[in-house]
C-alpha cells in the first residue's frame, strides 16, 4: 500500500521494508474491513499502520514472530515516502 515502512524497534535497530499490494488483502482479510479504513477523519489508526509494518517485516524475516509480540518489540512504524525518480522543474512561466 506504501512504498515503504520505516521500522524502529526498541534495541535501536531499523529496517525499512517495502509495501505491496498483497498487503492491502492481508490487511482486509485480517480486519474484515477495507484497507482505506486505515485512514480516519481523526488520521490513520496506529494499530492498522502497524499491522502493515509487521506484515512487510515478514516479508524481509518470514520467521517474524507473530503480530501481538512482535508490537512489544518495535517503537515506532512510520510511512516513508519515496521521491519521485523524474521530478518536474517548475517553469519560469505560471500556468492558469
Amino acid at each position: 500500500m506504501f512504498a515503504k515502512y520505516r521500522i524502529t524497534f526498541e534495541d535501536g535497530k531499523v529496517i525499512e521494508p517495502t509495501g505491496r499490494k498483497a498487503d492491502a488483502i492481508r490487511f482486509e482479510r485480517h480486519f474484515k474491513l477495507p484497507a482505506s479504513a486505515m485512514f480516519t477523519d481523526d488520521g490513520i489508526r496506529q494499530e492498522h499502520l502497524w499491522f502493515y509494518g509487521w506484515i512487510a517485516a515478514r516479508r524481509l524475516d518470514p520467521d517474524t514472530i507473530g503480530f501481538d509480540d512482535w508490537i512489544d518489540l518495535v517503537e515506532s512504524v512510520e510511512i516513508v515516502l519515496e521521491e519521485d525518480p523524474n521530478p518536474t522543474t517548475p517553469s519560469s512561466s505560471p500556468s492558469l
